[in-house]
């Protein structure tokens, strides 16, 4: 990595090794596809694929193709303590038992490889201070998708969401309050316990 705190490289041959690491590691597929091993349990990655590596776990990865390649993102265990508590809950993302892993949008992969491109030219200090840049834009994206699901409500009940947050509507009786939604105070109340 050419760093002892944060550092990447880019990889075009396999790694059909298990092994582990002593630091923290992003695995992101920039092209094509890869089998991925991970603690025992095998995944096909594609481009965009990206895959948190703890220094606990042990993994591998074989190209399908050629013109596979991979991005590695290696980070020191003080700046995946600051990072992970800044962002997430540090004893959570440990006790996982699943890896770590999601599928990065158009935009946010372009920009990640925008700036690997970039930072590969910067001189050290800088080039550790992006990349710590990048790996915390890679736990932002996680966490970003993560709340996203949550956050994937129908048009009708964000609509009513915000006829609630107006205290003065909050007034109203139930039965009137359900009338804005277009539902029978029954339906309204199975409706609510599925989506919230």
């Amino acid at each position: 990595y050419g760093s002892s705190i944060a550092g990447f490289h880019w990889r075009n041959t396999d790694f059909p090794h298990l092994h582990n690491h002593t630091h923290w590691e992003f695995l992101l597929v920039v092209n094509v596809k890869i089998q991925h091993t991970i603690n025992s349990k095998k995944y096909t990655a594609t481009k965009g694929y990206v895959c948190l590596i703890r220094p606990s776990d042990t993994h591998k990865f074989i190209f399908d193709d050629k013109k596979s390649e991979t991005l590695n993102f290696g980070f020191s265990n003080s700046i995946a303590e600051k990072l992970l508590t800044a962002h997430l809950s540090l004893a959570d993302v440990l006790n996982q038992e699943g890896p770590l892993s999601f599928i990065l949008n158009n935009d946010t992969y372009d920009a990640i490889i925008s700036k690997t491109l970039a930072a590969q030219f910067f001189p050290q200090e800088t080039y550790e201070q992006y990349t710590i840049l990048i790996v915390n834009r890679l736990l932002l994206a996680y966490i970003e998708q993560k709340l996203n699901k949550f956050e994937a409500y129908p048009d009708w009940l964000n609509e009513f969401l915000v006829y609630l947050r107006n205290p003065k509507n909050l007034r109203q009786s139930i039965p009137e309050i359900a009338k804005h939604s277009n539902y029978s105070y029954q339906h309204l109340s199975k409706l609510f316990k599925k989506h919230l």
